[in-house]
Formats: C-alpha cells, sequence, structure tokens
C-alpha cells in the first residue's frame, strides 16, 4: 500500500494491466487497481509528514466512510502519509492516509494504527544497530518465496530492512548482488577463500553477502567464524552451534557461514560473489 504504480500496458480483453513499479513489473488484475491522475498519485507518493512501519508487520483499520473496508497489512518499510485533521495522532494512536477505490477510480480513506504498533514518524536513522535490531525482528518467520505464505524470502527480507531506513534496494538478490549502489568487493573464480576470509574480517554488522541465489546481513565474526541473519530456503544439516535439527531448517535464521550449505550441494561461503556496503 501507497507505492505508485505506472500503467504500461493491458491485455487485449481488457481484464489485466501490465505495470511498473519502483523495483518490480507484473501483470496485475484491473480490478484491484484504482486509477487517478498522475498529480495525484505523486502528491500523495511525496506526502509529509508520514508514518514508517518499523516493525515485520502492523494492521491498519478503516475508519468511517470506509470502515467496512477490510483491514491493510502493513509490511515494514512502508511509508504512508499522515491524516490531515482532525489530529493524526490521536489517544496515542497513528492516524494515516491509505489508498482505496471507489468505482476503479483513486481516493483515499483514513485509517488507524493501534498505540503499540512498531510504527515512528519519518525513517529510521541509517544505523547499523538499526541495520541489525530490523533484521532480528524477523527470526523465526517462515520462508515465503515472492512474500509467498505472508512472508518474505531474502531479497524481500533485506529490501524491507533498508525500506526502513529510507534506502530502496532492487527487488532480486542478482540484482542487488550486480548492481553498482554502495561499495562492493567482488570475488571471481581465481579468489581463494583467504580472499574471501579477509574481506570477511573487514566488514561490518549489516552489510550484505551476496551468494549464487541469495543474499544475507552480515553480523559480525567470533573465534574466526562469520556470522549472518538470512532467509534461507533450506540450510540443509548444520552442527550444534547454529542450533538447526537434522535435515535442514527455512526461514529466517542465524547461521555460520563457513559450514552453512545452499539447497545445492556448495556452501553459501563457497558461493560467495560480493560483499556490499550500501553506504
Amino acid at each position: 500500500p501507497g507505492d505508485a504504480v505506472a500503467v504500461l500496458h493491458e491485455s487485449a480483453d481488457g481484464d489485466w494491466c501490465f505495470v511498473q513499479s519502483y523495483n518490480y513489473s507484473a501483470w496485475v488484475r484491473r480490478a484491484a487497481l484504482a486509477f487517478g491522475p498522475r498529480s495525484t498519485v505523486r502528491a500523495y507518493r511525496d506526502s509529509a509528514p508520514y508514518l514508517v512501519v518499523t516493525g515485520a508487520q502492523v494492521d491498519a483499520a478503516f475508519e468511517p466512510p470506509h470502515a467496512d473496508t477490510p483491514d491493510r497489512i502493513l509490511d515494514m518499510g512502508i511509508r504512508l502519509p499522515l491524516a490531515e485533521a482532525p489530529n493524526p495522532v490521536a489517544d496515542g494512536a497513528f492516524h494515516i492516509r491509505l489508498p482505496v477505490a471507489e468505482k476503479g477510480e483513486l481516493a483515499f480513506g483514513t485509517a488507524r494504527v493501534a498505540p503499540q504498533a512498531d510504527v515512528r514518524i519519518g525513517h529510521l536513522p541509517y544505523t547499523r544497530a538499526n541495520l541489525v535490531r530490523q533484521a532480528v525482528k524477523f527470526l523465526g518467520e517462515p520462508y515465503g518465496w515472492g512474500h509467498s505464505l505472508n512472508a518474505r524470502d531474502c531479497s524481500g527480507l533485506m529490501v524491507e530492512v533498508y525500506k526502513s531506513v529510507g534506502i530502496r534496494l532492487p527487488r532480486n538478490s542478482g540484482q542487488q548482488g550486480d548492481s553498482p549502489i554502495g561499495r562492493t568487493v567482488r570475488f571471481g573464480p581465481e579468489s581463494s577463500s583467504e580472499d574471501k576470509l579477509a574481506a570477511l574480517a573487514a566488514a561490518r554488522p549489516g552489510d550484505l553477502l551476496y551468494a549464487d541465489g541469495h543474499v544475507m546481513m552480515f553480523l559480525g565474526c567470533e573465534d574466526g567464524e562469520a556470522w549472518v541473519i538470512h532467509d534461507t530456503s533450506n540450510t540443509g544439516g548444520l552442527d550444534g552451534r547454529a542450533g538447526q535439527v537434522a535435515g535442514g531448517s527455512k526461514g529466517v535464521l542465524v547461521t555460520p557461514l563457513t559450514p552453512t550449505p545452499t539447497p545445492g550441494e556448495e556452501t553459501y561461503f563457497e558461493s560467495l560473489y560480493a560483499i556490499k556496503t550500501i553506504r
């Protein structure tokens, strides 16, 4: 909710639209879209002051006249403008503006976010501590490829963590790892294990590690082992240091890097090809 998309094309039967968001393109059912003038969409997108979701997920309940509209589930990093009147922050709760469709046309309703919700006005400051704090809020969440299961996958996890500090990453791990953003140390076929270990020793918490088809957040080194937090589809079997059960585990986990196997035969350390510092 709140992300603007451009409609680039529609299907011959008119039932589907091909849309482009800031980091993804896809076919969407026309019935799921609300159309508005570009100026209105941009004004909403750029409105201030705004609320940022800093928890893994929070709920927003619509108020009259849209009280019958289903609640919205808001993921980490979503930015939404505060309502203008009568009071955007009342009784400790936050009142925000959310898009609604009225006969297919774009309109806006007011929704309430509970006082205890993990949100804040404005983005979190970009600090290493904040990046790690945001990532560990997802610990134990199941793996959800492409946001299936109302969860995240590896790149979706990092996208949301960095969105909460005001930084937008490309959607897929390969797009992130190959992009020129940030400062990147890259490894090729000629790179040795010693090269990777030296680069990891110089890395800082919050840096992003890219292996084939996967992204992880670096947490630090202890007793010569690099530790990461990541959303993995299958770790395979791990030793007791990672606290994993035999047969592997899925979801958001903290694991050592070097012994952690990928869903294939290599370890993530062996297929590591980049370490990226966004700032």
